[in-house]
């Protein structure tokens, strides 16, 4: 899996990113590419798909690194 930790992406960069990969991503998973975002990134148990959201899970990878660091006590912290 491609760690986002390392990347630098504004939220706008990230919205894209991510409709040129759901405008692709979408039909072939028989789904019309039109469908509300709100159920492509909502909750299975609400009925939506539960896709993740770019730039969420970037920030969780660079606070997942940053506590790494942090716990180590080394000088990157």
């Amino acid at each position: 899996m491609l760690s986002t930790s390392l990347l630098s992406l504004s939220q706008a960069d990230c919205d894209v990113l991510t409709s040129m990969i759901l405008q692709a991503l979408l039909p072939k998973l028989h789904i019309n590419r039109n469908t509300a975002r709100s159920i492509v990134f909502g909750s299975e148990i609400y009925g939506g798909l539960a896709l993740p959201n770019l730039y969420i899970i970037q920030g969780v990878d660079k606070l997942r690194l940053f506590l790494g660091h942090l716990r180590m006590n080394d000088r990157t912290a």
